[in-house]
């Protein structure tokens, strides 16, 4: 299998490819347009963006289900607004997974104690409609997968690359998404979470940079915000505060916090409520099943399944990364573990639609695959 030499790959675990010829350097969403995602519900249902229609199999009241069309939003932002703009509580909405931020994706959620009447919105950015009662929340993990649709405008010029994706499938590794695109501190987050040190997991969130943590050229955000994470780590909390933009909602919740209490665990807690703090310790098992994965790989072993790590399961090759974090913590933190098949293949994949300078491919993928990697894989193709 061939070697990636990428440094946000290998940064995140992803060491391996089984395509030997991609296509070079392809680039994807440079328009929100370019990558269409519409979430495909349990039931099988595709919620469209043209035309979404949401059906509630729960007897019962309670609820409103709804779909959610988003364009360059990121998913907690948009419930944030979603929450504000409705009047509830954010957990009182429920969502099945996240979707990507530079992209147009349509998704269900859930808004608990509220009419369907109540829960239309129609602004340039979010869109919540086709609003109907329900006896029942949307859950995580409560979908089938995705459908996706992905422009590069730099046309292709390996059809070997895309043949070769189809015919051997791909390494089913976690995605860049899965740890920050932008800036992959997640599963950094989450190991602190899982070692119980908090207040080290608040400094990371904050100022991983500054810690040596993530190297400089990984990051991709505004010189403001680094000059803010700068400022934090010599202790210059209120200036790190004033000069955090607006749109960095959680580190200025986190600062502000801090000013007021100097308590660092209380105000992490506090910031990001369960189901965040969740994903922060899913991102990092997320990278060392990525990382035990191309050990194995390197060593010459294929399985079909390879698990990931909680306190039912065993992984090789990861034993220097779980130094610390003991069964008992990671039963603590609701980590039990389980298997992922290995190689995965695009279902009911189209062929590629060249438009001028332009590729169009339309796929499907069952839920906890990633299109980013099979992209990655077949043509390079990164953000």
């Amino acid at each position: 299998m061939r070697r990636i030499y990428d440094a946000l790959a290998e940064f995140v675990g992803i060491w391996r490819s089984t395509v030997e010829n991609p296509g070079k350097g392809r680039r994807i969403k440079r328009r929100h347009e370019d990558f269409i995602v519409e979430e495909i519900t349990n039931e099988g249902d595709l919620v469209s963006i043209e035309n979404p229609v949401i059906k509630c199999y729960h007897r019962g009241k309670g609820y409103v289900r709804a779909a959610l069309i988003k364009r360059g939003r990121e998913t907690h932002e948009a419930i944030r607004y979603i929450a504000k703009k409705l009047g509830v509580r954010e957990d009182h909405i429920g969502f099945a997974g996240t979707k990507d931020k530079r992209a147009i994706t349509s998704q269900r959620i859930s808004i608990k104690g509220i009419k369907p009447e109540e829960a239309v919105i129609e602004e340039p950015t979010i869109r919540v409609t086709s609003a109907v009662e329900c006896g029942a929340p949307v859950r995580l993990g409560e979908l089938r997968g995705n459908r996706f649709t992905v422009t590069m405008r730099d046309g292709i010029r390996s059809e070997e690359a895309r043949e070769e994706l189809l015919e051997k499938g791909f390494i089913n590794y976690y995605g860049f998404q899965r740890f920050g695109a932008n800036r992959p501190v997640s599963h950094i987050v989450g190991r602190f979470l899982l070692l119980g040190e908090i207040e080290n997991a608040f400094d990371a969130y904050v100022a991983a940079e500054e810690m040596g943590l993530v190297p400089d050229e990984l990051v991709k955000e505004p010189k403001e915000a680094r000059a803010a994470r700068e400022a934090y780590a010599n202790g210059r909390i209120r200036e790190a505060l004033d000069m955090f933009p607006k749109n960095f909602v959680y580190e200025r919740r986190l600062l502000s916090c801090l000013l007021r209490t100097g308590d660092k665990k209380k105000c992490f807690i506090r910031t990001f409520p369960y189901r965040l703090r969740i994903m922060f310790i899913h991102a990092f098992q997320a990278y060392v099943r990525n990382v035990s994965l191309s050990r194995a790989i390197e060593r010459g072993e294929l399985p079909q399944r390879r698990p990931l790590p909680g306190f039912r399961t065993r992984v090789r090759y990861a034993k220097d990364l779980l130094k610390g974090i003991s069964g008992s913590k990671r039963r603590r933190n609701r980590l039990p573990g389980g298997r992922r098949n290995v190689i995965m293949r695009l279902d009911t994949p189209e062929k590629i639609r060249i438009e001028g300078s332009k590729a169009v491919i339309r796929f499907s993928l069952r839920k906890g695959s990633y299109a980013s990697v099979a992209l990655f894989e077949a043509f390079e193709a990164k953000e």
